[in-house]
């Protein structure tokens, strides 16, 4: 290693801090790779798992759950292990900072606020107009109805 240099990193006892090892997830990619059929395995298996919880994320959407979460958990997945998905979660991540940028602009924060306080008023007005014309439906209404009338 050598003698430190002025600026590197000591430890208390005065050595030098060692450079960072590697991580254990590539040591251990490093060794399944070192093998065609373990590699091959376990790039099946991060498709497969991936592709499932891909999979399950579309279903998300239309069922109730946390459909975009699970999407984007499963392109991580997938990510792991293929250029593909890492190009297509860039390009998710990119979009998503721009959609983030443009929301949060100013003039078209206002503008998103005053279209959401028109549309809300517009549903008080129709729920208003609905109620006095046809007042509350079901057995609540008919409760309602009574408590009023007393």
């Amino acid at each position: 290693m050598g003698a430190p240099r002025d600026g590197d990193a000591t430890r208390v006892d005065g050595q030098p801090v060692p450079p960072p090892r590697a991580s254990r997830y590539r040591s251990f990619r490093r060794g399944l790779r070192a093998n065609p059929v373990l590699d091959l395995s376990w790039r099946v298996g991060v498709l497969t798992v991936g592709g499932l919880v891909l999979v399950a994320g579309i279903a998300l959407l239309a069922l109730p759950g946390p459909g975009w979460a699970t999407i984007f958990v499963g392109f991580m997945i997938l990510a792991s292990e293929f250029a593909w998905a890492r190009r297509s979660l860039d390009w998710a991540r990119l979009k998503a900072h721009h959609a983030r940028v443009r929301a949060t602009a100013p003039e078209v924060r206002r503008r998103n606020q005053a279209i959401s306080a028109a549309v809300a008023l517009v549903v008080v007005g129709v729920a208003a107009w609905y109620l006095a014309r046809y007042g509350f439906p079901g057995p609540i209404g008919t409760a309602l109805r009574e408590v009023w009338e007393r």
